[in-house]
């Protein structure tokens, strides 16, 4: 596999065996804090702001696990926990818990932390809820 990935131009990341795909690792701890930040009080929409014009990000925390999809999420963090309990299991229910929980998962369904509604080319193009 490496060598066919590098034959493509790409490089291979090689990890062990473990639970979760290599991005999530890095993912879930960034999403978590974003959880924590809302747990404190901040506005999604701000942090997304934030993230995008500040920081450069493509686009926001809120605004990806809209593009991931919440269900998505939901499950992947619940690997995640089970994965590496010490590191990713939380005693509260967070906001993708709520979210999950309401069926809104995001530009799969048109409802997440965002509303969604398709442009003329038919991209779901993200609105305030």
């Amino acid at each position: 596999v490496v060598a066919w990935a590098s034959k493509m131009g790409k490089t291979p990341i090689v990890v062990n065996d473990c639970p979760g795909f290599f991005v999530n690792r890095v993912l879930f701890p960034y999403f978590a804090g974003f959880s924590q930040l809302l747990r404190d009080g901040a506005d999604f929409r701000k942090v997304d702001k934030v993230m995008e014009k500040q920081f450069g990000w493509p686009m926001g925390p809120a605004y990806l696990l809209d593009v991931v999809g919440i269900d998505t999420a939901h499950h992947a963090q619940a690997v995640m926990a089970a994965g590496f309990p010490q590191r990713m299991q939380k005693d509260y229910r967070d906001t993708i818990d709520a979210l999950f929980d309401a069926n809104r998962f995001g530009q799969k369904n048109g409802l997440g932390f965002w509303r969604y509604k398709d442009d003329s080319k038919g991209k779901p193009k993200k609105e305030e809820d």
